[in-house]
Protein backbone atom coordinates (compact mmCIF):
# COMPACT_ATOMS: atom_id res chain seq x y z
CA UNK A 1 0.00 0.00 0.00
CA UNK A 2 1.30 3.17 -1.06
CA UNK A 3 1.56 5.61 1.90
CA UNK A 4 0.86 9.60 0.98
CA UNK A 5 0.00 8.81 -2.74
CA UNK A 6 -0.17 12.61 -3.23
CA UNK A 7 3.31 13.07 -2.24
CA UNK A 8 4.37 13.82 -5.92
CA UNK A 9 2.19 16.39 -6.00
CA UNK A 10 2.98 18.10 -3.05
CA UNK A 11 2.99 22.07 -3.78
CA UNK A 12 6.22 23.59 -2.54
CA UNK A 13 3.48 27.12 -2.67
CA UNK A 14 2.73 25.72 1.05
CA UNK A 15 5.97 27.00 2.28
CA UNK A 16 4.18 30.85 1.80
CA UNK A 17 2.83 30.19 5.13
CA UNK A 18 6.06 30.01 7.48
CA UNK A 19 7.53 32.16 5.49
CA UNK A 20 4.25 34.67 6.51
CA UNK A 21 4.58 33.61 10.25
CA UNK A 22 8.47 34.03 10.63
CA UNK A 23 7.60 37.66 9.36
CA UNK A 24 5.15 38.39 10.98
CA UNK A 25 6.66 37.32 13.97
CA UNK A 26 9.54 39.67 13.70
CA UNK A 27 7.22 42.51 13.05
CA UNK A 28 5.89 41.68 16.22
CA UNK A 29 9.25 41.26 18.32
CA UNK A 30 9.91 44.73 16.89
CA UNK A 31 6.74 46.34 18.33
CA UNK A 32 7.83 45.41 21.78
CA UNK A 33 9.67 48.86 21.63
CA UNK A 34 6.37 50.19 22.36
CA UNK A 35 6.62 48.90 25.58
CA UNK A 36 3.59 46.25 24.61
CA UNK A 37 3.60 43.83 27.07
CA UNK A 38 1.98 41.26 24.68
CA UNK A 39 4.24 41.97 22.36
CA UNK A 40 7.13 39.52 23.10
CA UNK A 41 4.79 36.37 23.91
CA UNK A 42 2.44 37.02 20.89
CA UNK A 43 5.99 37.02 18.26
CA UNK A 44 6.94 33.91 20.37
CA UNK A 45 3.94 32.54 19.42
CA UNK A 46 3.74 33.24 15.93
CA UNK A 47 7.87 32.33 15.48
CA UNK A 48 7.09 28.71 17.14
CA UNK A 49 4.14 28.41 15.59
CA UNK A 50 5.87 28.79 11.99
CA UNK A 51 8.57 26.57 12.92
CA UNK A 52 6.80 23.82 13.50
CA UNK A 53 4.42 24.40 10.57
CA UNK A 54 8.18 24.71 8.86
CA UNK A 55 9.44 21.28 10.27
CA UNK A 56 6.40 19.40 8.96
CA UNK A 57 6.83 20.78 5.32
CA UNK A 58 10.04 19.97 5.27
CA UNK A 59 9.36 16.12 6.52
CA UNK A 60 7.47 16.01 3.99
CA UNK A 61 8.96 17.90 0.69
CA UNK A 62 12.05 15.59 1.62
CA UNK A 63 10.25 12.87 1.10
CA UNK A 64 8.73 14.26 -2.36
CA UNK A 65 12.84 14.56 -3.58
CA UNK A 66 14.02 11.36 -2.20
CA UNK A 67 10.70 9.52 -3.80
CA UNK A 68 9.94 11.37 -6.61
CA UNK A 69 13.33 12.72 -8.23
CA UNK A 70 11.95 13.35 -11.60
CA UNK A 71 9.10 15.22 -10.67
CA UNK A 72 11.61 17.63 -8.46
CA UNK A 73 13.77 18.09 -11.95
CA UNK A 74 10.39 19.05 -14.08
CA UNK A 75 9.70 21.25 -11.08
CA UNK A 76 12.81 23.10 -11.05
CA UNK A 77 12.69 23.99 -14.65
CA UNK A 78 9.42 25.51 -14.64
CA UNK A 79 9.45 28.95 -14.34
CA UNK A 80 6.77 29.26 -11.97
CA UNK A 81 6.92 26.45 -9.61
CA UNK A 82 10.74 26.85 -9.67
CA UNK A 83 10.47 30.54 -8.60
CA UNK A 84 7.75 29.36 -5.84
CA UNK A 85 10.76 26.64 -4.62
CA UNK A 86 13.32 30.10 -3.14
CA UNK A 87 10.01 29.75 -0.19
CA UNK A 88 11.95 26.90 1.33
CA UNK A 89 15.43 28.80 1.98
CA UNK A 90 13.65 32.01 2.37
CA UNK A 91 11.66 29.80 5.42
CA UNK A 92 15.44 29.14 6.79
CA UNK A 93 16.72 32.70 6.52
CA UNK A 94 13.57 34.00 7.96
CA UNK A 95 13.76 31.69 11.06
CA UNK A 96 17.99 32.67 10.66
CA UNK A 97 16.48 36.31 11.59
CA UNK A 98 14.30 36.04 14.38
CA UNK A 99 16.47 33.10 16.31
CA UNK A 100 19.62 33.36 14.55
CA UNK A 101 23.04 34.49 17.73
CA UNK A 102 25.61 36.51 16.57
CA UNK A 103 28.96 34.59 15.83
CA UNK A 104 27.60 31.44 15.97
CA UNK A 105 29.24 29.42 13.94
CA UNK A 106 26.22 26.82 13.63
CA UNK A 107 23.62 29.50 12.44
CA UNK A 108 25.98 30.86 9.85
CA UNK A 109 26.48 27.85 8.36
CA UNK A 110 22.63 27.25 8.17
CA UNK A 111 22.61 30.46 6.51
CA UNK A 112 25.10 29.80 4.01
CA UNK A 113 23.17 26.53 3.54
CA UNK A 114 19.88 28.33 2.84
CA UNK A 115 21.70 30.96 0.61
CA UNK A 116 23.55 28.39 -1.43
CA UNK A 117 20.22 26.83 -2.51
CA UNK A 118 18.50 30.26 -3.12
CA UNK A 119 20.95 31.11 -4.75
CA UNK A 120 20.73 28.06 -6.80
CA UNK A 121 17.33 28.79 -7.36
CA UNK A 122 17.72 32.85 -8.64
CA UNK A 123 20.45 31.91 -10.96
CA UNK A 124 18.28 29.65 -12.83
CA UNK A 125 15.58 32.38 -12.81
CA UNK A 126 17.68 34.73 -14.03
CA UNK A 127 18.78 32.42 -17.00
CA UNK A 128 15.42 32.12 -18.48
CA UNK A 129 15.04 35.94 -17.93
CA UNK A 130 17.93 36.53 -19.97
CA UNK A 131 17.48 33.87 -22.64
CA UNK A 132 13.83 33.70 -24.84
CA UNK A 133 13.27 30.59 -22.85
CA UNK A 134 11.00 32.41 -20.77
CA UNK A 135 6.82 32.11 -21.89
CA UNK A 136 5.14 35.38 -21.34
CA UNK A 137 2.79 33.64 -19.78
CA UNK A 138 5.06 32.46 -16.82
CA UNK A 139 6.39 36.37 -16.31
CA UNK A 140 4.48 36.71 -12.64
CA UNK A 141 5.50 38.43 -9.23
CA UNK A 142 6.45 34.83 -8.36
CA UNK A 143 9.58 35.87 -10.13
CA UNK A 144 10.76 38.39 -7.39
CA UNK A 145 10.76 35.45 -4.84
CA UNK A 146 14.68 33.81 -5.51
CA UNK A 147 16.77 36.83 -6.51
CA UNK A 148 14.71 39.77 -4.72
CA UNK A 149 13.68 37.47 -1.95
CA UNK A 150 17.15 36.25 -1.23
CA UNK A 151 18.98 39.11 -1.23
CA UNK A 152 17.01 41.40 0.76
CA UNK A 153 15.72 38.95 3.36
CA UNK A 154 19.51 37.01 2.99
CA UNK A 155 21.10 40.50 3.60
CA UNK A 156 18.84 40.82 7.09
CA UNK A 157 20.15 37.20 7.93
CA UNK A 158 23.77 38.34 8.12
CA UNK A 159 22.88 41.13 9.65
CA UNK A 160 21.26 39.54 12.52
CA UNK A 161 24.30 37.27 12.56
CA UNK A 162 26.88 40.53 12.64
CA UNK A 163 28.05 40.29 9.17
CA UNK A 164 26.90 44.10 8.13
CA UNK A 165 29.40 44.01 5.03
CA UNK A 166 28.02 40.56 3.69
CA UNK A 167 24.68 42.06 4.54
CA UNK A 168 24.84 45.18 2.76
CA UNK A 169 26.31 43.42 -0.39
CA UNK A 170 23.43 40.71 -0.38
CA UNK A 171 21.00 44.28 -0.45
CA UNK A 172 22.50 45.96 -3.27
CA UNK A 173 22.23 42.55 -5.33
CA UNK A 174 19.12 42.23 -4.13
CA UNK A 175 17.78 45.64 -5.10
CA UNK A 176 19.63 45.20 -8.65
CA UNK A 177 17.73 42.03 -9.18
CA UNK A 178 14.77 43.90 -8.08
CA UNK A 179 15.12 46.40 -11.35
CA UNK A 180 15.94 43.98 -13.36
CA UNK A 181 12.20 42.17 -12.49
CA UNK A 182 10.15 44.88 -12.32
CA UNK A 183 9.79 46.56 -15.40
CA UNK A 184 9.00 43.01 -17.26
CA UNK A 185 6.48 41.91 -14.45
CA UNK A 186 4.76 45.43 -14.38
CA UNK A 187 4.40 45.17 -17.96
CA UNK A 188 3.13 41.51 -17.91
CA UNK A 189 0.56 42.64 -15.25
CA UNK A 190 -0.72 45.88 -17.52
CA UNK A 191 -1.00 43.88 -20.46
CA UNK A 192 -4.08 42.29 -19.53
CA UNK A 193 -5.74 39.55 -16.96
CA UNK A 194 -2.90 36.60 -15.62
CA UNK A 195 -4.87 32.79 -15.56
CA UNK A 196 -7.13 32.56 -12.72
CA UNK A 197 -5.19 30.19 -11.43
CA UNK A 198 -2.05 32.58 -11.27
CA UNK A 199 -3.87 35.67 -10.12
CA UNK A 200 -3.39 34.88 -6.27
CA UNK A 201 0.14 35.29 -6.50
CA UNK A 202 -0.62 39.53 -7.39
CA UNK A 203 0.29 39.29 -3.93
CA UNK A 204 4.04 39.18 -4.11
CA UNK A 205 3.84 42.23 -6.20
CA UNK A 206 3.83 44.16 -2.81
CA UNK A 207 6.75 42.38 -1.57
CA UNK A 208 10.48 44.14 -3.10
CA UNK A 209 9.40 47.93 -1.99
CA UNK A 210 8.32 46.77 1.78
CA UNK A 211 10.64 44.30 2.06
CA UNK A 212 14.15 46.62 0.85
CA UNK A 213 12.57 49.29 3.19
CA UNK A 214 12.97 46.84 6.01
CA UNK A 215 16.13 45.78 5.69
CA UNK A 216 17.45 48.54 4.85
CA UNK A 217 16.31 49.39 8.40
CA UNK A 218 17.45 46.42 9.67
CA UNK A 219 20.98 46.43 8.40
CA UNK A 220 21.68 50.34 9.08
CA UNK A 221 20.26 51.02 12.63
CA UNK A 222 21.18 54.22 11.99
CA UNK A 223 19.62 54.93 8.66
CA UNK A 224 16.96 58.41 9.76
CA UNK A 225 13.90 58.10 9.52
CA UNK A 226 12.83 59.84 6.54
CA UNK A 227 15.26 57.65 4.56
CA UNK A 228 12.98 54.99 5.54
CA UNK A 229 9.65 56.92 5.00
CA UNK A 230 11.00 57.46 1.62
CA UNK A 231 10.85 53.51 1.11
CA UNK A 232 7.56 53.33 2.04
CA UNK A 233 6.24 55.95 -0.26
CA UNK A 234 8.25 53.87 -3.02
CA UNK A 235 5.98 51.07 -1.48
CA UNK A 236 2.99 52.64 -1.67
CA UNK A 237 2.86 52.46 -5.51
CA UNK A 238 2.55 48.96 -5.79
CA UNK A 239 -0.20 48.58 -3.00
CA UNK A 240 -2.59 50.83 -4.63
CA UNK A 241 -2.04 49.15 -8.36
CA UNK A 242 -2.43 46.02 -6.35
CA UNK A 243 -5.57 47.00 -4.54
CA UNK A 244 -7.01 49.06 -7.53
CA UNK A 245 -7.53 45.90 -9.43
CA UNK A 246 -9.15 43.88 -5.74
CA UNK A 247 -12.24 42.37 -8.67
CA UNK A 248 -9.50 40.96 -10.29
CA UNK A 249 -8.19 38.69 -7.73
CA UNK A 250 -10.98 39.21 -5.18
CA UNK A 251 -13.41 36.45 -6.83
CA UNK A 252 -11.01 34.15 -7.08
CA UNK A 253 -11.55 31.00 -5.54
CA UNK A 254 -9.62 30.96 -2.00
CA UNK A 255 -6.13 29.08 -2.05
CA UNK A 256 -3.10 28.74 -0.33
CA UNK A 257 -1.75 31.03 -3.23
CA UNK A 258 -3.46 34.36 -1.52
CA UNK A 259 -0.48 33.76 1.68
CA UNK A 260 1.54 35.52 -1.62
CA UNK A 261 -0.10 38.32 0.74
CA UNK A 262 1.20 37.29 3.96
CA UNK A 263 4.87 38.14 3.87
CA UNK A 264 5.04 41.20 1.96
CA UNK A 265 2.15 42.78 4.22
CA UNK A 266 4.32 41.78 7.67
CA UNK A 267 7.40 43.14 6.19
CA UNK A 268 5.28 46.52 5.69
CA UNK A 269 4.19 46.27 9.44
CA UNK A 270 8.18 45.91 10.55
CA UNK A 271 9.29 48.73 8.29
CA UNK A 272 6.04 51.15 9.22
CA UNK A 273 7.03 50.13 13.07
CA UNK A 274 11.00 51.16 12.12
CA UNK A 275 9.77 54.93 10.68
CA UNK A 276 7.77 55.10 14.04
CA UNK A 277 10.46 54.09 16.31
CA UNK A 278 12.82 56.64 14.32
CA UNK A 279 10.83 59.47 12.53
CA UNK A 280 8.70 60.65 15.44
CA UNK A 281 5.26 58.84 14.50
CA UNK A 282 3.14 58.04 17.08
CA UNK A 283 2.87 54.69 18.45
CA UNK A 284 -0.53 54.10 17.15
CA UNK A 285 0.14 54.15 13.58
CA UNK A 286 2.65 51.32 13.71
CA UNK A 287 -0.04 49.72 16.10
CA UNK A 288 -2.58 50.21 13.27
CA UNK A 289 0.22 48.35 10.66
CA UNK A 290 0.66 45.69 12.69
CA UNK A 291 -3.08 44.90 13.38
CA UNK A 292 -3.90 44.72 9.91
CA UNK A 293 -0.98 42.79 8.91
CA UNK A 294 -2.53 40.28 11.96
CA UNK A 295 -6.11 40.08 10.82
CA UNK A 296 -5.36 39.76 7.32
CA UNK A 297 -2.93 36.88 7.69
CA UNK A 298 -5.15 35.16 10.68
CA UNK A 299 -7.69 35.82 7.87
CA UNK A 300 -5.99 33.53 5.80
CA UNK A 301 -5.47 31.16 8.34
CA UNK A 302 -8.86 31.31 9.05
CA UNK A 303 -9.79 30.36 5.42
CA UNK A 304 -6.99 27.58 5.00
CA UNK A 305 -8.91 26.19 8.75
CA UNK A 306 -12.35 26.02 7.02
CA UNK A 307 -10.59 24.36 3.86
CA UNK A 308 -9.22 21.93 6.22
CA UNK A 309 -12.23 21.30 8.13
CA UNK A 310 -14.42 21.37 5.24
CA UNK A 311 -12.23 18.17 3.89
CA UNK A 312 -11.33 20.67 0.91
CA UNK A 313 -7.99 21.29 1.26
CA UNK A 314 -6.46 18.44 -0.30
CA UNK A 315 -8.74 19.16 -3.44
CA UNK A 316 -7.86 22.81 -3.85
CA UNK A 317 -4.27 22.13 -3.15
CA UNK A 318 -4.44 19.20 -6.33
CA UNK A 319 -7.19 20.08 -8.42
CA UNK A 320 -4.89 21.63 -11.14
CA UNK A 321 -1.83 19.52 -10.44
Amino acid sequence: MRIFPWLNRFPVGLFAMPVGLLALAGAWRRAAGFGWALALPVASAFAWTGVGLLAVLLLLYGAKCLRHPHTLVAEFNHPLVGSIMALVPLSLLLCTIYFGVPGHVGWLLFTLLALTLQGVIAVRIVAMLTTPSLPVGAVTPALYVPPVGGGLVGGMAFSALGYPGWAALLFGMGLVSWALLEVRVLNRLFEGDMPEGLRPSIGLELAPASVATLAAGTIWPLLPGDVLIVGLGIAAGPIVAVMARYKWWWGVQFSIGFWSFSFPLAALAGAVIEVVHRGGWPPLVGGIALGFASVSIGFLGFKTMRLILQKQLHRSLFAHS
